[in-house]
C-alpha cells in the first residue's frame, strides 16, 4: 500500500472520560494517513462523548459506535474491529494524546518489521516521566507474588526491562523487541488482529492487552516498541472515581492471566501463593478503595478528619 494511503482504524473506547476525550479525538483526526477513527461509547449518557465539539462529531471519519451496559474494554474493541475497514488498528486510550505525526511514523516503522505482532510507542505521563508498562514483561509466577504483596518494586527491580540491553530489532534504530507492550496505545494488522481471535472477552479490564501479546508470540510473531515515538499519556483519568472496582476486575484479569498461560507449570506450592496473595490484596486494599472511591465521590465521611 502506498506509504499515502489511508490505512488506519483507530479504535478509542470511551468510559468516564470527559476530561481528556475532546483533546484525543481532535488529535487523532489530524493524524496522518487517518481512515477513520471508531469511537465506541461504552457508556452512553455519561457525557464523556457529548463533551466533543459539534464539528468533531459530525467529521466525516468520526464513526459513533454505541455500546450499551458496558460490557468490558475488549468487547468494546473487538466490535470496533469487526466494523473497521483499515489494513491497520490502532487501539488508543481515550487519554492518550498523539503527536502530529505518530501515526505515519507508527506505520513506517511496521514496515521495517517480519514477523510482527503488535507494535507500540514510549508513553509518558503528565510530568514526562516514562511510564514502565511501555516496556513490558510477561507477569510471572514469582512476580506476581511479589506484586500482590505490595512489592512491585522488587518485582521490577529483578524482572524489569533494561532499556540498554534490550534485543534490537534488525535495521530500525530505537526499536526493542519486547514480551509486551501497554494496552493503552497497541498498532496491529486487522487481519492479524483477526487472526489472534482479537482481545479475549473473558476480561473485563486489565489484561487483555498482556493476553493478546502473548498470544501473538505463541503464534510466532514477535512485539515491539518504537522508543522514538514518543506519546503523552494522562493515565488513570476513566478509572480514578472507581478504585475499588478497578482493583477488582486488575486482580481478577490476573488470575485469568496466570490460569490462562502459567498455571499449569508452575509448582502447587507457588500455585497457591499466588492465587491466596492476589485475594489477600483485594481484601486488604478493599477498606482504603472504598473509602478513596467515597471521598472521590464528594461524599462527607464522618470519621474522616
Amino acid at each position: 500500500m502506498p506509504a499515502s494511503a489511508d490505512c488506519i482504524s483507530v479504535i478509542v473506547v470511551s468510559y468516564a472520560c470527559a476530561e481528556t476525550l475532546p483533546e484525543c479525538v481532535a488529535r487523532v483526526l489530524d493524524s496522518a494517513q487517518l481512515l477513520e477513527l471508531l469511537l465506541v461509547d461504552n457508556a452512553p449518557g455519561d457525557g464523556s462523548v457529548s463533551a466533543l465539539a459539534a464539528s468533531e462529531r459530525q467529521h466525516p471519519k468520526l464513526k459513533l459506535i454505541e455500546n450499551p451496559g458496558n460490557p468490558g474494554f475488549a468487547h468494546a474493541c473487538n466490535r470496533a474491529a469487526q466494523q473497521a475497514s483499515g489494513e491497520w488498528l490502532l487501539l488508543l486510550n481515550p487519554d492518550c494524546y498523539l503527536p502530529l505525526d505518530a501515526t505515519s511514523d507508527l506505520l513506517k516503522a511496521a514496515d521495517g518489521l517480519n514477523q510482527l505482532g503488535l507494535l507500540g510507542a514510549l508513553l509518558v505521563d503528565r510530568n514526562g516521566k516514562i511510564e514502565p508498562a511501555s516496556l513490558r514483561r510477561d507477569p510471572t509466577p514469582l512476580r506476581a507474588v511479589l506484586a500482590a504483596l505490595g512489592g512491585n518494586r522488587l518485582a521490577r527491580i529483578l524482572d524489569r526491562p533494561d532499556w540498554a540491553i534490550a534485543v534490537a530489532a534488525p535495521k530500525v534504530p530505537g526499536m526493542v523487541k519486547v514480551e509486551a507492550i501497554s494496552g493503552a496505545l497497541m498498532l496491529i494488522r486487522r487481519q492479524t488482529y483477526a487472526d489472534l481471535g482479537g482481545l479475549d472477552q473473558g476480561y473485563f479490564l486489565h489484561c487483555e492487552d498482556l493476553d493478546l501479546c502473548r498470544r501473538a508470540r505463541h503464534a510466532g510473531l514477535c512485539n515491539y516498541v518504537d522508543t522514538r515515538i514518543i506519546v503523552p499519556h494522562w493515565k488513570g483519568t476513566s478509572s480514578a472515581g472507581q478504585p475499588l472496582r478497578v482493583a477488582w476486575h486488575k486482580h481478577r484479569g490476573m488470575l485469568r492471566y496466570y490460569r490462562r498461560f502459567d498455571a499449569a507449570q508452575t509448582p502447587w506450592i507457588l500455585r497457591l501463593a499466588v492465587v491466596a496473595g492476589a485475594w489477600a490484596r483485594i481484601v486488604l486494599l478493599s477498606p482504603w478503595l472504598a473509602l478513596k472511591q467515597l471521598v472521590r465521590r464528594g461524599r462527607r465521611v464522618p470519621w474522616v478528619g
